[in-house]
């Protein structure tokens, strides 16, 4: 079962999760989506835990290795796809790293459309200023700012993602995610 994460992200559908979705996909900008991303992406349960690093000259998306490889993969492919498909072609990753082996590196750069670095020093999405900055087609901000009250109101509900809890599901996703 090689690749079974980019063949998931290539097959999940835009609305898969229709809040985090369509926060992300009513934003001004790829960036301002990745702001919503990083904000909101618990609401699902995922264990990703995203951070943006702007600098002068890229755009990091790093993710913590603790979430396991088949979540970094997943997300990341994610990522890149639907932004290519809000952009209409225009988003192009400079690269995707991932701190772990992956089966096939050429499959993953062929599928993303960009570079993709095993074994690399951080796991995420580096981007330039420019795509970080292109314009998503959906961008809505009447419609962002419903689902925000919603996605905050979930948050609210939500326990704090720290100690015990946190460790626990991290390493149940690290543990399910290799036997598929």
């Amino acid at each position: 079962l090689r690749l079974v994460a980019l063949e998931l992200a290539r097959v999940t559908p835009i609305g898969a999760y229709p809040l985090l979705d369509y926060l992300v996909l009513t934003s001004e900008t790829v960036g301002a989506g990745v702001k919503q991303l990083e904000r909101y992406h618990r609401i699902i349960g995922d264990p990703v835990d995203l951070h943006v690093r702007e600098q002068m000259d890229t755009v990091r998306i790093e993710m913590a290795p603790a979430a396991g490889p088949f979540n970094i993969e997943f997300t990341s492919s994610l990522m890149v796809l639907h932004f290519k498909h809000e952009t209409d072609g225009r988003f192009a990753a400079t690269r995707v790293v991932f701190q772990h082996a992956v089966d096939d590196p050429g499959a993953y750069e062929r599928a993303l459309g960009c570079p993709v670095e095993p074994q690399g020093s951080w796991n995420g999405i580096s981007m330039s200023p420019d795509a970080w900055r292109l314009h998503l087609r959906r961008r809505d901000p009447v419609l962002r700012q419903l689902l925000e009250t919603q996605a905050n109101d979930i948050l609210a509900r939500q326990p704090a993602r720290t100690g015990l809890a946190l460790q626990v599901q991290r390493a149940l996703a690290a543990r399910v995610a290799p036997g598929l």
